[in-house]
């Protein structure tokens, strides 16, 4: 029975360590929590896919502002992304993100 409770508080411990270790790692090493500028970001994404200002993003909203995105991802223009692609077009978004564009 010991054994069993011992190994329980060691398992709990565990948890909370590692949970301390993703809000630290969700919070920054200054405290400035991301989520607001992904929030951000998410907002600016919803305006410009709602094309008719009505709050909502219909199918055929989404469907335009997806065939965008795929044509800027299709970099040879070849109707596939391939994984180089993707891998370009993380890496560019990143970079402007990190910019603040």
């Amino acid at each position: 029975m010991k054994k069993l409770s011992l190994i329980s508080i060691l398992a709990l411990a565990s948890l909370g360590l590692s949970s301390c270790s993703y809000v630290h790692n969700h919070h920054g090493h200054h405290g400035k929590k991301p989520h607001d500028k992904h929030t951000k970001y998410m907002e600016e994404h919803f305006k410009k896919a709602d094309k008719n200002n009505d709050g909502f993003i219909s199918k055929k909203e989404h469907e335009q502002c997806s065939n965008t995105k795929f044509s800027k991802m299709d970099l040879n223009k070849d109707g596939k992304i391939s994984k180089k692609e993707m891998d370009s077009f993380k890496k560019a978004k990143w970079n402007t993100h990190r910019k603040g564009n």
